[in-house]
């Protein structure tokens, strides 16, 4: 690259006599400015192409996640809530805000004799137990709902999480 900013291709070729004996070098530049600017712009495309693809994406996961009349919930391996659906903020009767950071365990109401939630959900990432069970969930009026949730472990990353639906079964 020139101090100008500009490219260059450099070629050597040997000068060879006809007795095949090598007389000096032949050097070739070829300016490649236009083709690397080139490149770049198609680079810089396909990466707003790509950007915008992964925000139509996560809208559209948005907008399913916000359609369905269960609630959905992902959480971390101690039971803080990641990231949560309008169905479950309506459920727990509290704002997204509120909830996002908070810890799942804070909200349930535990069964004597059953595991705690920590437990389930080490045993969900572990693959040990039913990822089928029933929670008992206080909202923020006080009031408890049985819930039937269904769990499944996601990998993002590094980090093993977990997906949670939950839906009232309270009769």
């Amino acid at each position: 690259e020139a101090a100008s900013g500009r490219g260059y291709i450099m070629r050597v070729l040997l000068y060879r006599t006809t007795d095949d004996v090598v007389d000096g070098i032949i050097l070739t530049f070829t300016d490649i400015t236009e083709r690397r600017e080139a490149q770049e712009r198609l680079q810089a495309l396909e990466q707003r192409r790509l950007d915008e693809h992964l925000r139509r994406e996560a809208s559209r996961t948005e907008k399913i996640l916000n359609t369905t009349l269960d609630g959905y919930l992902l959480i971390d391996r101690d039971g803080t809530i990641v990231d949560v659906n309008d169905a479950y903020c309506r459920l727990a009767g509290r704002s997204r805000k509120q909830v996002l950071g908070s810890n799942l365990h804070d909200a349930l109401a535990p069964r004597a004799g059953e595991p705690d939630l920590v437990r389930r959900l080490a045993g969900v990432l572990g693959g040990e137990v039913e990822h089928r069970f029933e929670l008992l969930h206080r909202t923020s009026e006080g009031d408890v709902r049985d819930l039937d949730a269904s769990a499944a472990v996601l990998q993002l990353d590094s980090a093993s999480l977990v997906v949670m639906f939950v839906r009232d079964v309270t009769e």
